[in-house]
């Protein structure tokens, strides 16, 4: 008298299911993607470390140039000329 009992998801849940699944074109286009970021990657210039040494050299003695300091100067040279200084 062994009952037979199906498993399965109510029509909401396959169709949910259904579009989960990967498709095999999908991983074709992910493998491309891959590579192609790989090949980008290969281009990529490696770092000029005299450069990035200077940089942070400017910035420990705190002569960096920011866009604040720029401004500020430029608007004292300008009052200077304008003779508002």
């Amino acid at each position: 008298m062994g009952e037979h009992v199906t498993c399965a998801l109510p029509k909401s849940e396959s169709t949910w299911l259904g579009g989960v699944q990967m498709k095999d074109d999908d991983a074709i286009s992910l493998r491309e993607e891959v590579d192609r970021f790989k090949r980008e990657l290969k281009e990529i210039p490696d770092p000029n470390c005299g450069r990035i040494q200077e940089l942070k050299e400017k910035i420990r003695t705190n002569t960096l140039l920011t866009k604040q300091a720029i401004r500020e100067t430029a608007e004292r040279i300008a009052a200077r000329f304008l003779g508002k200084e």
